[in-house]
């Protein structure tokens, strides 16, 4: 079989990885990327496409690299600066995500996907309003980007217009029902509503989607907390904290985060901060 692929040329090995990616093989196109990427080393697309794949996998640093890699061989490319944004997203490295993004959408500005992705990282830093009109651009491009939706209805949320941010809650599951951040972050909202049978709903739901979720089993557990049920809080919280052991430590680093990037932005008006979560915000943009 490897005798075979030495065969094909490496575009055509890469629009084959794409597929396997595209289709939750993440392992199978690694495997082609690498062998892309041993004969070719100077094809940049492949270093792009094996960071995203990277991502996907909870790969932040090893994506980065590659990201790297792609932006030395093709400085000028709005893809590869938002997809390294995206790992620097993902990092909690705000301030060198939004530099990533602000360039990419230089390059590329009728493209979304970067807004959404600046968007999320001021959201991350406390800046709802910069954020919400971050994704009114994205929106604006695209009308039927879900998870910008559902991005902007977390600005809402902590700009203090409930309502407002569970319409847009409603509206990006109405666009992608499996979108597993927003029905992690509605049931978060629906929480502090102390609307917990519907909490429960959208936690239970996006953990069937994804079993993997830490920030849904967090919430879950704070859930059955309320409901008085501490055996399925505790082992819920015990859940979040083994896939995500950041967890454990979140309150502490996200105040730490926001006191070290706060000089970084700074806007009148006022910010109003919750008890609030959200989860991977960073998203990289198909090529």
């Amino acid at each position: 079989m490897k005798l075979l692929r030495s065969l094909q040329r490496p575009e055509s090995l890469l629009r084959k990885g794409k597929r396997f990616a595209e289709h939750g093989r993440l392992r199978r196109a690694l495997d082609l990327f690498d062998e892309i990427l041993e004969r070719a080393p100077g094809f940049a697309a492949a270093y792009n496409e094996r960071g995203k794949a990277l991502l996907l996998l909870e790969f932040s640093q090893r994506a980065l690299a590659d990201f790297d890699r792609a932006l030395e061989l093709v400085p000028n490319s709005g893809e590869y600066l938002n997809n390294r944004g995206s790992a620097l997203l993902r990092q909690g490295r705000y301030p060198l995500a939004i530099a990533d993004f602000t360039r990419a959408l230089s390059l590329a500005p009728e493209d979304p996907a970067p807004y959404n992705n600046r968007g999320s990282a001021y959201n991350k830093l406390g800046y709802p309003q910069l954020a919400l009109a971050d994704f009114d651009r994205a929106l604006k491009l695209n009308p039927d980007y879900a998870a910008a939706r559902g991005n902007r209805g977390t600005a809402l949320w902590k700009m203090g217009h409930t309502e407002e941010a569970m319409a847009d809650y409603g509206l990006a599951l109405t666009l992608n029902p499996r979108h597993t951040a927003t029905l992690v972050n509605r049931g978060a909202a629906h929480h502090f509503l102390r609307d917990y049978d519907r909490a429960l709903a959208d936690l239970n739901e996006a953990i069937r989607l994804d079993p993997n979720l830490a920030a849904a089993f967090r919430v879950r557990g704070m859930t059955w907390r309320k409901l008085g049920d501490n055996a399925k809080a505790r082992q819920d919280v015990e859940r979040a904290i083994k896939l995500d052991p950041k967890l454990a430590f979140k309150p502490a680093a996200d105040k730490a985060r926001r006191k070290s990037a706060a000089a970084h932005v700074r806007r009148k008006g006022t910010r109003r901060h919750s008890r609030f979560t959200t989860v991977k915000a960073g998203q990289t943009q198909a090529s």
